[in-house]
């Protein structure tokens, strides 16, 4: 920490090795000097550092945050605890400051939220589906994408809980995944089926904690790819590797035009289907159908 002491005229008395290494000033440069001149930037040289003694009679102790100029010339900032001693005898005055450099700290904080605009803009702007949600399921960010996917505007949704989505039934399992990210507290990729009214949709979501400068709170940034192509792509893939497999042992004509009806719900064609052989009168002489009792 840095020590210093002036006296009722605001001169340096005590000056301790950090307030050297600080300020780049030696101890034997700055006693009796006084401190407003030598270390203050003029912004914060007040009219009540003119007559020290009555502003610290007005202001005994006080915590602030300010600013000093080192000798190079640097801003340095310094969280200061200040408090005063008055000698009962002679009246002289002895002011004590503590100090704490928090220059990188406010620099580092700074950059952060820097970082964190940049980024902000960065989310609003992608193709992915990406949401931040805290520990209490509430939607602190989500971009155009995901606003989207979720039939309305970013406006919509940001401060509302994932169980006042419109989720439908897919609400309740959507709070069971956050609720696992949190009690893990880890990184966690998944796949996440979601239903809309033009059918099942796939995402791949990276999953990963986060903290804002701006907040105590914890949350989770989620970037959601959209891999339903690919994923139906798998499901017509086995569904025909099914078909292929179950013609091979199928006892009957009926049951080969069942497994092509299972095949083509598997494939997520359609719900229902049904196949039939005619012969040359258009009569139906095998059957094989799906979904349809």
């Amino acid at each position: 920490s840095l020590i210093l002491c002036l006296d009722g005229e605001a001169r340096i008395t005590v000056f301790n090795d950090e307030c050297e290494r600080v300020t780049g000033y030696s101890r034997e440069e700055v006693l009796g000097k006084r401190w407003p001149e030598l270390m203050l930037p003029p912004s914060m040289r007040h009219p009540g550092l003119d007559d020290f003694t009555e502003w610290v009679r007005a202001h005994p102790s006080d915590r602030l945050e300010g600013q000093i100029i080192t000798k190079k010339g640097d801003i340095r900032h310094i969280l200061w605890s200040n408090s005063s001693q008055f000698d009962p005898v002679t009246g002289e005055l002895t002011a004590i400051a503590i100090g704490h450099d928090i220059t990188e700290r406010k620099r580092f904080r700074e950059a952060l939220r820097e970082s964190e605009e940049r980024y902000r803009l960065l989310i609003e702007n992608a193709t992915e589906v990406i949401t931040m949600i805290d520990s209490n399921h509430r939607i602190a960010i989500l971009n155009k994408a995901a606003a989207n996917a979720l039939g309305g505007s970013i406006e919509d949704f940001v401060g509302r809980k994932v169980e006042e989505l419109p989720l439908g039934p897919q609400a309740q399992m959507m709070s069971a995944i956050i609720d696992n990210l949190f009690a893990c507290g880890k990184s966690m990729s998944l796949e996440v089926p979601y239903d809309t009214k033009e059918g099942r949709c796939w995402y791949w979501v990276n999953a990963q904690p986060i903290l804002m400068s701006s907040s105590p709170t914890s949350f989770y940034l989620s970037i959601a790819t959209d891999i339903t192509a690919r994923k139906r792509n798998e499901i017509r893939a086995k569904a025909r590797l099914d078909l292929l497999t179950g013609l091979r042992t199928a006892e009957s004509v009926d049951r080969c035009l069942e497994l092509g009806c299972l095949a083509i719900k598997e494939a997520e064609l359609f719900t229902r289907a049904v196949l039939t052989l005619q012969n040359e009168q258009r009569e139906i002489i095998n059957l094989g159908q799906v979904g349809l009792d």
